[in-house]
């Protein structure tokens, strides 16, 4: 009895004494710590990789002439090479007083022709880095991707930060922009072996601008799509909130309806067209991908739902109920022709970015292992387009003098009042 008293009673004593050090092994002081928030990878003339990172100075935020003055403590921004990124990582170490803490990174931007090359051996090295979060975004950038952090940067924060808001604000809009870390992995893991990141570029007006999304695979190909010049491939996201869209409207006497399904080869159009553009606002559309074909003949139907608004209407037409329903023909005849655009482009540049693959191995992977002999086999598939658009309101006026002076001779004038 009073061997076991005196084995409880050590015991007590041993974990009062190491209570103290408990979670300490690892223990740094902050002071010690060199915050990293953004990091670049490119490539040299040698082939060997340049890593920059964007570092968060100590001085910001206690400098009393930083606070007092509101100006900004500039980011310190280091690079080095090195054969692996092991080696330029190590370099930029060297050239630092204190050890260099990835925890809080929360950019990685990469230089296209960087990911064609080594894209593999990158991806495994930020994957199994246990530093690093996995939910740090990524983008690509075509110019030196040293050159993303000259950007201005006016607010008072790190310019990988100011970054990623931009990149979440444009993935607020469209879920195409959504490109963090575990997000594209999980997209490169699916049947289709493709993900998409943001693509970017350098600005000094802001700190970057977002010029498109950059498909991916996971041998290395790289293919750009410019949705500031062409927004066909934003119809396709998942979803979109608040776009703004420049719809081409047909002349009320000669559109022709176009409820029906448009085939991939293309969309009835009608004759001697009076072209006009309205601006419409769609603060929320979807668009739904199905799976319906089979082996031997290859079918995807898109249902693509839309909520708008008018924002600008045409001159000299009348705003009311039958205007609304012109709008929506409108966007039952163009948004296919747009959409058809896209899946063409990516065709052209082979790089299933709208997840064709997954969706038909998803729906039957029977058919999928059959069509996957060929690995072009989604170049001739089928697309059945059926576009659902609601134009609910307008907050414009339902007359304008224009709509007088233009009115035909012996049409009545539109009465005044808003549209709803």
């Amino acid at each position: 009895m009073e061997g076991r008293f005196r084995r409880w009673c050590c015991l007590v004593v041993g974990i009062l004494a190491l209570w103290p050090i408990s979670g300490c092994a690892d223990y740094a002081e902050v002071d010690d710590l060199l915050v990293v928030s953004g990091m670049s990878i490119d490539f040299d003339h040698n082939s060997s990789y340049v890593v920059t990172c964007d570092i968060v100075n100590p001085e910001q935020g206690t400098s009393q002439e930083s606070r007092g003055t509101g100006n900004r403590v500039e980011d310190i921004i280091v690079s080095g090479q090195g054969p692996t990124m092991e080696s330029a990582i190590d370099q930029i170490q060297r050239q630092l007083p204190h050890r260099l803490y990835f925890a809080h990174n929360v950019l990685v931007v990469f230089r296209d022709t960087a990911l064609r090359d080594r894209f593999p051996e990158m991806m495994d090295y930020l994957e199994r880095n246990l530093s690093m979060r996995r939910s740090q975004w990524w983008a690509v950038t075509t110019a030196s991707a040293t050159n993303i952090w000259k950007g201005s940067s006016e607010a008072q924060q790190a310019k990988a930060v100011r970054i990623r808001e931009i990149l979440e604000r444009s993935a607020a809009h469209a879920s195409v922009f959504r490109s963090d870390q575990l997000e594209v992995a999980k997209s490169l893991a699916m049947a289709s072996e493709t993900g998409h990141v943001a693509w970017i570029e350098p600005s000094f007006a802001a700190a970057c601008v977002v010029k498109g999304i950059a498909g991916v695979s996971l041998g290395g190909r790289v293919a750009r799509f410019n949705t500031e010049e062409d927004p066909s491939m934003l119809w396709w996201a998942r979803s979109t909130h608040d776009i703004l869209q420049d719809l081409r409207i047909d002349d009320a006497h000669t559109t022709t309806s176009s409820a029906s399904p448009t085939a991939r080869r293309g969309v009835g159009s009608a004759t001697s067209e009076v072209r006009r553009t309205a601006a419409i606002r769609w603060s929320q559309t979807e668009c739904l991908i199905k799976w319906a074909g089979t082996a031997d003949h290859p079918v995807f139907r898109v249902d693509w739902y839309g909520v708008g608004t008018i924002e600008r209407w045409v001159p000299g037409t009348p705003l009311n109920a039958q205007a609304l329903r012109l709008v929506e023909t409108s966007a039952q005849r163009e948004l296919p022709r747009q959409m058809l655009r896209g899946w063409r482009e990516s065709v052209r540049k082979d790089m299933d970015v709208l997840g064709l693959e997954n969706v038909a191995y998803q729906s039957n992977p029977r058919a999928y292992r059959v069509l996957h002999r060929q690995p072009d086999w989604w170049h001739r598939a089928e697309i059945q387009i059926h576009v659902h658009p609601r134009i609910l309101r307008t907050g414009l006026s339902a007359t304008s003098p224009t709509d007088v002076y233009s009115a035909p001779q012996g049409q009545a004038e539109p009465q005044g009042g808003h549209a709803s």
